[in-house]
């Protein structure tokens, strides 16, 4: 039959066609001229075969004994015997034929992006996907990784865990990243297969598909691949019927398997990812029983052929697979061995935040479940493990109102009793109905470790409690924890210890053995174990009414009868013994968990006082505390730390700060109106007795002070660096809810129009204590200050120390100061610039005003000749002085001879101050006789013996 003038020449390899076209005497002719050509070039034909060759079998032989010019010889001899428009269909070489075409290369890498440019989350509904390029956040890859490191970072929490990360990452030399997995080692080899290991959840897989889709997106190894398969051992092991390779990457992509076979033949120019090998063990069969000739295995024994490079077309292509870390061993040990090792940890601090904020749209809204997550250290520990940050995302998001406000968010056990289903969902669930029974067996390992306080276990630790444990299971919640020595040890570990408490939490609630469990609550009460303390808060979170749902819901679990009562009396146990702010605020944990107002209530009944002061308080536990004060109806002491809050953290506790009989508190950053309608809403139900305000340096806001209590008491306003403005408004605005009595304004800058104003807004107030120091006040604001004392005649105390009044200012102000403040008792003027010049008005004023007991002239210059001057003071009958400070006054061994003379005379002093002067040891005589009238003598910072200043301080 002749070849058809209307057929088209055929696309890739179409030599059977053409010679399903060579029919009777051409076909013969063929077949001669190939055995001619055979037997010229030393290629031994069968004759016979080829004599009675099927066109199908002579395409197959022309392969076989011509592989690498099969075409090129059908071509010449159809051109021979002149069959020259068959020949002209034979398109290209075997060379191009075999080597895949740019556009071929292309198209796979389209294919690839369309495939795998989505990821599906953990817990995930079907169908839901998020876009890989858009949320993926790099994570830390660390090659050298020993058992110390390990150790600690299992054990560190909050921050603290993610701070150790970093470091590792900047003591790497070689700062590990996707791109750099295939550089060159120091001798300029490139690794041929590399294994990246890590615990569960913590970015294996996200890591591969990045791979997959940088290379697709000519991002990396753009020169290095022309090809990247990747393999998913766990989607791939579903399939059961038998596979080749190419039948094996064909269901990965869904390229053409002649596409496929091509790209097989550049082996050197092909990266095989290879994703969760440790599904591979238990699914292995005998390599033996399969058909061999076709190359076809089931799919376990193709891929492990594919590790084991048994695949005559894998020899030269690089391999990266990834596997848990407690399988790593055996990896090497039964599939093939790595050029490069590497573990996957997880998100670095700033990973998290990034995560976050890829994940949730709104950027304010990301930040704000950000920081609310970072204050919970048990969570945010956790963070590194992607899977988590997932969980705990999506956790808090839809605790989102309506309004975009965050409420109450889901309790730390909800979490990680979220984290531990959706492990056992995606990862085993051919477990399913074994579940209940594996959680009990890792409670024992866990527990075990708790009690022995051991939370790393070797191969006779598992051998003893395991319990048949399976060997995936013990994959997914265990890691290994590699010890570098002569002989290389292998350890493994939960993946953190808080994962360790919650599994070891998790078998308290469902024993059924009572007296376990009230071992741990009294071993927790007389130890205050972290460890076991937060066993126990989570035990109070198994109990409440949403974990047991979800426990009952997936595995059928619940909880001992008499668990929350012997809970609520643990509570009121250790509320009577404690002594620790952590402890108390670890108790308050513990109620939070439980969610149930009416248990809150019953056990906070019995606590009168909580002292936080030594403990530090983040949004999460402010968001526990106010949750406790709005379950107890009255609470008689709350000290607040002393470490101040922040103003998120107190707009949380405000609404139910009202509660408390007495309260202390202290926060920083606020901003002036907050700090202002903070006082003003307290005031209402409380009395502020003790207010303290200082601005902060840069314009960071307020730090506030206040003590409260629910009885009338008088005001102290204390006052650091404010602006005027808000400093009236703040009078202004609790004038009617305090009674202030007591002001002290410090580094402050005031002027006489500000003193003006000042005077009028507290014009009702009955100031006894007046402070205004370090306010630049100048003798021009005399006359402010005067009007000032006028209005609050029972001012008892005065102070204008570190202004600039000098001696002319000051003569002003003594001469009308007996007049105004009859009743004054204290009387400072320190570091105002005074000489000797003030010192006669103020002994006649002083002498006036009969109720003062403390005159402070520290840091001026009176010199010698101003004390003189101010003896006549001492001799006066009506002056009742008890201290006198003379500080910091350029005095010398002259002037006590005076001082001497007028306090023989003198009976009331009894502490007279000369520190920081200029006497000496020849003053020592003088000061005795001074002493021996039963003065205290402050002499420091002066050159007289050590010994001598203390005798005469006594």
């Amino acid at each position: 039959m002749a070849y058809s003038s209307s057929s088209k020449p055929y696309h890739e390899d179409n030599l059977l066609r053409v010679l399903e076209d060579l029919w009777g005497y051409d076909l013969k002719r063929f077949k001669y001229c190939l055995l001619e050509d055979g037997q010229r070039e030393d290629v031994i034909l069968p004759r016979i075969e080829v004599r009675d060759a099927s066109p199908n079998e002579l395409s197959v032989l022309l392969k076989d004994y011509f592989p690498d010019s099969y075409l090129e010889k059908a071509r010449e001899i159809l051109c021979r015997i002149n069959m020259n428009k068959q020949a002209s269909n034979l398109i290209g070489t075997v060379k191009d034929l075999k080597t895949p075409k740019p556009e071929e290369k292309d198209e796979y890498k389209h294919l690839v992006k369309e495939r795998y440019d989505k990821i599906r989350l953990p817990s995930a509904i079907p169908g839901e996907l998020e876009d890989l390029e858009a949320s993926y956040t790099e994570l830390l890859i660390v090659r050298k990784f020993w058992g110390k490191e390990r150790q600690e970072l299992r054990r560190s929490s909050g921050v603290g865990c993610l701070q150790q990360m970093s470091s590792l990452h900047e003591e790497d030399p070689e700062k590990m990243t996707i791109s750099k997995l295939f550089d060159p080692d120091k001798k300029g080899r490139i690794p041929q297969t590399i294994i990246l290991h890590g615990a569960a959840g913590t970015g294996k897989t996200y890591t591969v598909r990045k791979i997959l889709l940088d290379w697709a997106s000519e991002k990396i190894y753009e020169d290095l691949f022309d090809f990247v398969f990747y393999i998913d051992c766990k989607e791939l092991l579903k399939k059961k019927e038998e596979v080749t390779l190419t039948d094996l990457l064909w269901h990965t992509c869904g390229a053409s398997k002649f596409v496929l076979q091509k790209a097989l033949t550049c082996q050197e120019k092909i990266l095989f990812l290879v994703d969760g090998v440790d599904e591979l063990f238990g699914h292995i069969t005998d390599e033996n029983s399969s058909n061999a000739k076709i190359q076809s295995w089931p799919t376990s024994v193709t891929i492990a052929k594919l590790l084991k490079r048994d695949h005559a077309m894998v020899q030269r292509a690089k391999i990266l697979l990834t596997t848990r870390s407690l399988c790593l061993y055996r990896v090497e040990k039964e599939l093939t061995s790595a050029n490069l090792s590497a573990e996957v940890l997880g998100f670095l601090e700033e990973g998290i935040k990034d995560y976050f904020n890829k994940l949730v749209l709104d950027q304010e809204k990301a930040m704000e479940i950000y920081n609310y997550i970072r204050d919970n250290e048990m969570i945010f520990t956790m963070c590194f493990v992607p899977a988590l940050s997932w969980v705990v995302c999506n956790a808090v998001m839809s605790d989102i109102d309506d309004a975009g406000n965050l409420k109450t968010a889901s309790t730390t056990t909800q979490v990680f009793l979220s984290f531990v289903i959706t492990l056992l969902k995606n990862h085993c669930p051919e477990f399913q109905k074994q579940h209940h029974s594996i959680l009990e067996k890792l409670g024992v390992l866990a527990l075990r470790g708790i009690r022995k306080q051991q939370f790393s276990f070797d191969q006779e630790d598992m051998d003893q409690v395991q319990q048949d444990l399976p060997e995936k299971i013990q994959s997914i919640f265990l890691n290994s924890i590699f010890e570098k020595k002569i002989i290389p040890e292998t350890q493994c570990g939960f993946t953190h210890t808080i994962v360790q408490e919650f599994i070891a939490a998790l078998y308290y609630f469902s024993s059924t053995r009572k007296e376990e469990m009230k071992d741990l609550l009294e071993d927790t009460l007389k130890t205050q174990d972290p460890h076991k303390v937060r066993i126990v808060r989570f035990l109070f979170g198994l109990g409440g009414q949403k974990a047991r749902t979800m426990l009952k819901n997936f595995i059928g679990m619940s909880t001992v009868p008499s668990l929350m009562k012997d809970l609520l009396c643990w509570v009121k146990k250790a509320s009577s013994i404690d002594n620790n702010g952590y402890f108390q605020r670890e108790l308050l944990h513990c109620l939070y968990e439980l969610q149930h107002e009416q248990s809150v209530k019953q056990a906070l009944e019995d606590i009168k006082t909580l002292d936080l002061s030594r403990a530090t308080l983040g949004r999460l536990d402010c968001s526990v505390l106010k949750f406790c004060l709005s379950c107890c109806p009255c609470l008689d002491q709350l000290d607040l730390p002393d470490a101040p809050l922040g103003q998120k953290e107190l707009e949380i506790l405000l609404p139910e700060l009202h509660r408390c009989q007495n309260l202390k508190l202290s926060a920083q950053k606020l901003s002036e109106e907050f700090a202002k309608q903070v006082c003003i809403q307290l005031s209402s139900k409380l009395c502020l007795w003790d207010i303290s305000l200082e601005g902060e340096p840069e314009g960071d806001g307020v730090l506030l002070y206040f003590q409260a209590a629910r009885i009338t008491k008088q005001c102290r306003l204390t006052v650091y660096y404010l602006r005027e403005e808000f400093l009236l408004d703040f009078c202004q605005c609790l004038n009617s809810f305090i009674n202030l009595t007591d002001i002290r304004i410090h580094d402050t800058s005031l002027g006489s129009i500000f003193l003006e104003k000042l005077s009028k807004v507290l014009s009702i107030c009955k100031l006894e204590t007046l402070r205004f120091s370090g306010n630049g006040l100048t003798k021009g604001c005399i006359k402010s200050l005067i009007s000032f004392l006028r209005a609050n005649p029972v001012l008892k105390e005065f102070y204008l120390g570190r202004n600039g009044l000098g001696d002319d200012g000051v003569i002003q102000l003594l001469m009308l100061l007996p007049q105004m403040c009859c009743r004054l008792q204290e009387l400072s003027i320190m570091s105002n610039g005074l000489t000797k010049q003030c010192m006669l008005q103020l002994c006649i004023t002083a002498a006036k005003c009969q109720a003062l007991d403390v005159l402070d002239l520290d840091n001026n210059r009176l010199g010698d000749e101003g004390v003189k001057n101010l003896c006549p003071l001492l001799t006066n009958p009506d002056c009742k002085l008890r201290t006198l400070v003379l500080s910091h006054n350029n005095l010398t061994d002259a002037c006590l001879e005076s001082l001497v003379s007028a306090l023989r005379h003198n009976t009331t002093l009894k502490l007279l101050n000369l520190s920081s002067n200029y006497l000496t040891h020849h003053s020592v005589p003088m000061l005795q006789s001074m002493w021996k009238n039963s003065l205290c003598i402050y002499i420091d910072e002066n050159d007289i013996p050590d010994l001598e200043k203390e005798k005469f301080s006594r």
